[in-house]
Parts: C-alpha cells; structure tokens; sequence
C-alpha cells in the first residue's frame, strides 16, 4: 500500500486517449510491461508505455479501443505492428508463462453462479496452482460474512468483489482491470483502491 507522500500523479498521452501513472518515489524502476509502437488497424494508434513494477495506470478511451487493447495485452490477438514485453518476454511468444503472472478482469466476466463465494475462489486457487490461503482473500475483498453464499445470491458490487478476488487469488505481479469500478457501491470502490 502507498500513502501521498510515496506517489505522484504524471499525465502521458498518447492518441487521442490518456492515462495516469502513479509513480513510485522510492525509484523503483524494474520494466514490468513494455509496450512498443504498438498498433492494430486504424483504430488504434501507435502506443507506446512503460509500466513500472508499483504503477497504477488508468487509460481512459473509446470502449472499442479500450476492448482491443485489452485484447492485445492478453494476448488473444497479435498486434499488426509493435511488440508487449513483459518483464522482459514477448507476450505473443511467452503468452502462458507471462498470463501466469497476469491477472485480468474484464468488465462482463460471468461467474460460476451454482458455487459458494468459497468454492468459486477455491477452485481457482488449485487452478492456478497457487497456495494463497482463501479464506485471506475473502477477507481482503470484504466478503467474509458472505462466504458460505452462493455467487446467485450476492449483490452486482460483491459479485464484482468476487471477480477481483478471482483476479488476484494467485498473487500476480500485473493486474488487469477493465472499468472496475463501474457498477459498485462505495464500499467496494475503497476495496478496489
């Protein structure tokens, strides 16, 4: 966790989109994603961005932009020019020894709505190979009280709650999130931060 004194905002902007970087003061400067002149149709411009390990970065563009660049970076669809790096690996070549450290959460992802909150984190910890003790994540994503409940059963802002639990069960050193504050409550808002 940062407080204000470890970070700084820092606009960059590329196209006709933008993005935020919180910079990590205490100069840690290891590349965990590199994005070089990277391109696909006409719709996306070139872009180039360095990710830090210990950035926050925020791009805000049009949704189907957004869409085919989260496509791109989880490597679903090879670029028409440029390359993703990440921690030094071609995405397009290294895609699951480098999806092993990612985690993604797209803004329609579904759940497994016949498991219990527990089950559902369960069964992606041994996914994942992962030993992260469940019942700690769970209570990092504020749904203790609710982990003998069936993911039918819990509100839009605790099943997106889930869905990040899901996303960060195996400790990934890259977070992706699509929109993941839309259609949440403001206790789940301060959980995503």
């Amino acid at each position: 966790m940062y407080n204000n004194n470890d970070i700084m905002p820092a606009r960059q902007t590329f196209g006709s989109s933008w993005a935020y970087n919180f910079v990590d003061w205490r100069g840690d400067t290891m590349p965990l994603l590199e994005i070089k002149q990277l391109t696909k149709t006409s719709l996306l411009p070139k872009i180039d961005l360095n990710i830090n390990q210990g950035q926050c970065v925020a791009i805000q563009c049009r949704r189907d932009i957004g869409n085919l660049l989260l496509q791109l970076l989880i490597g679903s669809i090879p670029p028409s020019e440029g390359e993703i790096l990440f921690q030094g690996k071609h995405l397009n070549t290294d895609n699951k020894s480098v999806l092993q450290q990612v985690g993604v959460l797209l803004l329609d992802d579904r759940l497994y709505e016949r498991l219990k909150v527990k089950h559902y984190l369960a069964f992606f910890n041994r996914l994942y190979g992962t030993s992260q003790a469940v019942d700690t994540v769970i209570r990092h994503i504020g749904l203790a009280d609710r982990a003998d409940t069936y993911c039918s059963r819990l509100t839009a802002s605790e099943k997106r709650r889930l869905q990040i639990g899901r996303c960060i069960i195996h400790r990934p050193q890259l977070v992706i999130m699509e929109a993941p504050e839309q259609n949440v409550d403001l206790e789940s808002r301060i959980i995503i931060r």
